[in-house]
């Protein structure tokens, strides 16, 4: 953590300070100096977010402006995660593109189960925050378990998963048989490394044809997208190439 925010040199740094102490994270250490909010508004020195939202004379610092630069990391998958930095924003192309394709709305309620370090992770939180959808956040860490719990509990119509993630959650539901039980989802985007046709067959038969899956890269984006009939059809393909250009 210390490294990342090195190398993209944020002007200040949100933070859960409960979600760092239960992962013995020091939060001194790892930001440099960099101001600090602390989500739990329970560290001390730290600025807290009711401060910020309430601020309207000026005591908090807005930053200089600066040309658009995102950053994001990569997987992992293939060795350890590298930042991307990007100069041009090509997510209102892209995010029009999905809305309209597959009809997401301001009524849909979306579940990160990605970190939002991850590109997938924080881009599609940010589509479905434009569309003012609400957007529940699982512990990294969740157990299968509890993603369902967190589906059915927050009636979660759409998120993005990776193959170990899907594959978990299936098994469990496949064990207690509760897939019997309808849940809320109507588009479940996977991506990533490992992503068996078994599975992919698997999770259709247990969660219904709401099983997408996707191609794409840190620096691109989403490049291709397999629907579930294609997915059905053609289980060994990725997909159609998204009709968009950067």
């Amino acid at each position: 953590m210390a490294k990342v925010i090195q190398e993209i040199q944020p002007d200040c740094i949100f933070v859960s300070v409960g979600c760092l102490a239960k992962y013995s994270i020091d939060v001194d250490r790892v930001t440099q100096g960099c101001p600090v909010v602390d989500l739990d508004g329970a560290l001390p020195g730290a600025i807290s977010y009711e401060s910020i939202l309430n601020a309207s004379d000026g005591s908090i610092p807005v930053p200089s402006h600066k040309p658009f630069r995102a950053i994001s990391f990569t997987s992992g998958t293939s060795g350890v995660p590298k930042a991307v930095i990007r100069t041009k924003s090509f997510d209102a192309r892209r995010f029009a593109y999905f809305s309209a394709r597959y009809g997401f709305s301001s009524h849909d309620s979306h579940l990160v189960s990605i970190p939002l370090y991850h590109a997938a992770g924080s881009g599609w939180a940010r589509l479905f925050l434009q569309l003012g959808s609400r957007i529940i956040i699982a512990p990294p860490d969740a157990a299968p378990d509890k993603t369902v719990e967190l589906i059915r509990t927050h009636t979660i119509t759409n998120t993005v998963m990776t193959p170990p993630q899907l594959d978990r959650v299936v098994q469990h539901l496949k064990r207690g048989h509760s897939y019997e039980q309808t849940l809320p989802l109507r588009f479940l985007l996977v991506g990533g490394k490992h992503f068996p046709v078994s599975l992919k067959i698997d999770a259709i038969k247990v969660l219904g044809p709401v099983v997408y899956e996707y191609y794409g890269t840190t620096e691109t984006g989403v490049n291709t997208v397999a629907e579930p009939s294609d997915i059905l059809s053609h289980p060994e393909s990725v997909g159609d190439c998204v009709p968009i250009v950067l």
